[in-house]
């Protein structure tokens, strides 16, 4: 049996896409748009597929969470060499659409239910563009989920990396005699 994972981390190939807004029929009923709805559908089956892998079983409904949305978008082959070469150092980030919080958006509405109950449970969310670093990096959306740490547990990690550090100089390690 596979050991339950406190976090999920979720890979969703292709091109990264936001939630479009809702369109109107000319009766007034809204409905969501159809490449919304398959991109929606492909981020359900890569956080079932990884949830799956990964051992992962959702968080208790008042679990406050944590997300980090990473969205990796390909170098334009049509830029000059100097553009590209500055993307690909990761000195140029994707500025143009889709937008950042659409983006997450489209990823946490389409994990819920899986990757947690409601997306009112995260509390902390980060998100990112970036252009990939190699020409051969395909374009995704990785999405990191895990429980968020509450100011005692980051209290209590500072201390013991400060002592570990305080540690690495009373043995030499790093000291300046």
């Amino acid at each position: 049996m596979k050991q339950q994972s406190d976090s999920l981390l979720i890979r969703i190939n292709g091109m990264p896409q936001g939630k479009a807004r809702p369109r109107f029929t000319k009766g007034g009923r809204a409905y969501t748009p159809q490449k919304t709805r398959r991109y929606e559908e492909a981020v359900r089956e890569a956080a079932l597929l990884a949830a799956q892998a990964q051992g992962f079983a959702k968080h208790d409904k008042d679990t406050p969470l944590e997300a980090c949305v990473t969205a990796w978008f390909p170098v334009p082959a049509s830029w000059p060499k100097k553009k590209r070469a500055a993307a690909l150092s990761g000195a140029l980030y994707p500025t143009g659409k889709p937008d950042a919080d659409n983006i997450a958006k489209a990823v946490l509405d389409a994990a819920n239910g899986i990757a947690f109950h409601d997306d009112r449970q995260i509390v902390s969310l980060t998100v990112r563009k970036r252009y990939t670093f190699r020409d051969d990096d395909s374009p995704r959306v990785v999405v990191h989920i895990a429980p968020m740490k509450t100011f005692a547990q980051l209290r209590e990690e500072a201390v013991s990396d400060g002592q570990n550090l305080s540690d690495g100089l009373k043995d030499g390690d790093g000291s300046h005699d």
